[in-house]
């Protein structure tokens, strides 16, 4: 059986309760199936993440996390004010 482990970060380095969950959910799963990791990685992420994580799973890719446009950050500044001027005045 192929899985395709899909994960919104890179779960390395095993340094909090989401990465280590993940992690181990996903080398346990390994072990009955064949898993390809795709994980989204930030620009902080270690560089030996990659070689600690490929002898677990059939692959392992990252993918960039894609930076909202233009209209999309200006709109979320705004929110975020407004909504500091709501809390702001309770």
């Amino acid at each position: 059986v192929k899985v395709l482990f899909v994960c919104p970060f890179v779960p390395w380095p095993l340094e909090d309760g989401g990465k280590i969950r993940t992690f181990h959910l996903a080398r346990e799963a390994a072990h009955h199936a064949e898993i390809h990791l795709r994980a989204v990685c930030e620009a902080s992420m270690p560089e030996d993440a990659r070689e600690a994580l490929a002898p677990h799973f059939a692959s392992v890719r990252f993918f960039e996390r894609a930076r909202p446009g233009a209209l999309t950050r200006i709109a979320r500044a705004k929110l975020e004010r407004s909504r500091l001027t709501r809390s702001g005045s309770s």
